[in-house]
């Protein structure tokens, strides 16, 4: 068995662990030694929704193995493309929910404002995969627009 280094984590900064995340799911294959293995033919090599695995969280998997749940979680396969019948992009309906880009306003009384366009796992499951960060992240350079609209809307004075 070949274990993966581990960093300082005493020392590594969220910054760097999102700079240095893995994005190739061959990499991240190659680090758990299942290069050759059946997951390794499955693989959707250009998803729309990107791999993106910080190191940290790639050292609590389980080496060689197929099933391990962290892996499953983030590996991109080819099985996610089919087309599944009542499937919507936006379930939640939160593109009505959001006045403005990068405030997410459903319910009374509260508001999520997005500070920032990155996320440091991309989970498969993630709703969010339809999510327009690239709004949101016009939103994190110049939130007056998204913070006027969360004080001037009266259910969340």
């Amino acid at each position: 068995m070949n274990p993966i280094p581990l960093h300082n984590r005493q020392t590594e900064d969220w910054q760097r662990a999102l700079r240095e995340a893995i994005r190739d799911p061959r990499e991240l294959l190659d680090m758990l030694g299942l290069a050759d293995s059946a997951l390794a033919a499955q693989l959707d090599t250009d998803p729309s929704f990107r791999v993106r695995v910080p190191r940290g969280y790639a050292q609590l998997m389980r080496h060689a193995d197929e099933r391990d749940p962290l892996l499953r979680q983030v590996l991109a396969l080819e099985q996610e493309l089919r087309e599944h019948p009542g499937y919507r992009a936006d379930p939640l309906a939160e593109a009505q929910a959001s006045p403005v880009p990068g405030l997410l306003h459903k319910y009374a009384g509260r508001a999520l404002l997005m500070s920032s366009p990155a996320c440091a796992v991309h989970c498969r499951y993630c709703f969010r995969r339809e999510f327009p960060y690239s709004s949101t992240a016009m939103a994190s350079r110049s939130p007056v627009r998204s913070s006027t609209s969360a004080r001037t809307n009266p259910s969340l004075s």
